[in-house]
């Protein structure tokens, strides 16, 4: 139980420390899908036509014009092909025009990741062959761009294959344009250094920074308790705050509550 979890975990931090290898055999594994598919419609083409086509529309449908037959709606192109043109799928045969057609053929892809155990016997069979005077089966610039990969339908000419100048207008790696993706890998993803920009100082001035100056709060002067300015009630008695009338002069009186000063009805007498 203990190693399973450890091969796990080994698994795990291997995606995590190499993603781009894992993209890369992703990529590899839809181009060998794609080649098997293609070849698929070619063998269709070839029962209904008992020859092969001129050539394979790439990222375009394959329709027969005479007939109306549809043999892909959209016949795939290598994954990274807008990128980078320098990969892309590869048909070859011997038809020489649309007007002819060939008994055999061969479909040309370009792989990330090679085991180079496996490039004569299960990558592409051709590496292996030769032609009746022992030449190769494989056209020019074959390795010079890259390819690695093919499958094969039919019995091949190699001396035709030998002079094939198919791979002549493809670019090479260094010629196309790097994928936005990078990494690690042949002929997928690759890595890319970028620069790393150096910041560059911007004096700046000073501007004087205005220190705030306290206002001083003024504080209220205390004052003392108003004196009421008498009302006078009568010419004998005034009305203070007390509620009452208190004599201010010469003579006797009774003294006001506070609402008689107010109504002057006794103490103004």
């Amino acid at each position: 139980m203990a190693l399973g979890i450890s091969a796990i975990f080994m698994t795990a931090i291997f995606v995590i420390t190499d993603p781009i290898a894992q993209i890369n055999k992703a990529l590899d594994a839809q181009r060998k899908t794609d080649l098997k598919n293609i070849n698929t419609a070619l063998d269709i083409y070839y029962n209904d036509n008992d020859c092969f086509p001129y050539a394979v529309p790439f990222g375009a449908e394959w329709k027969d014009e005479a007939t109306g037959e549809i043999y892909m709606k959209k016949v795939p192109q290598d994954p990274v092909f807008n990128e980078n043109p320098a990969f892309q799928y590869v048909y070859d045969n011997s038809a020489t025009s649309p007007n002819t057609c060939s008994r055999w053929n061969v479909l040309f892809g370009k792989l990330a990741k090679v085991d180079e155990s496996q490039r004569s016997s299960t990558l592409c069979p051709l590496e292996a062959m030769k032609s009746e005077d022992g030449g190769s089966c494989l056209p020019s610039e074959y390795f010079e761009k890259g390819y690695n990969f093919c499958i094969v339908s039919g019995t091949v000419d190699c001396t035709y294959l030998a002079s094939s100048t198919v791979f002549d207008n493809i670019p090479s790696d260094d010629e196309g344009v790097t994928p936005t993706v990078t990494g690690e890998g042949g002929g997928g993803l690759t890595s890319t250094p970028q620069p790393t920009a150096t910041p560059t100082a911007t004096p700046t001035s000073l501007t004087p920074t205005n220190t705030p100056t306290n206002t001083p709060i003024l504080s209220p002067t205390p004052t003392g308790p108003l004196t009421p300015t008498p009302t006078p009630c009568s010419k004998n008695y005034v009305c203070t705050p007390g509620g009452s009338c208190n004599v201010s002069g010469i003579g006797l009186g009774d003294y006001c509550s506070f609402q008689e000063c107010i109504e002057n009805s006794i103490c103004d007498r």
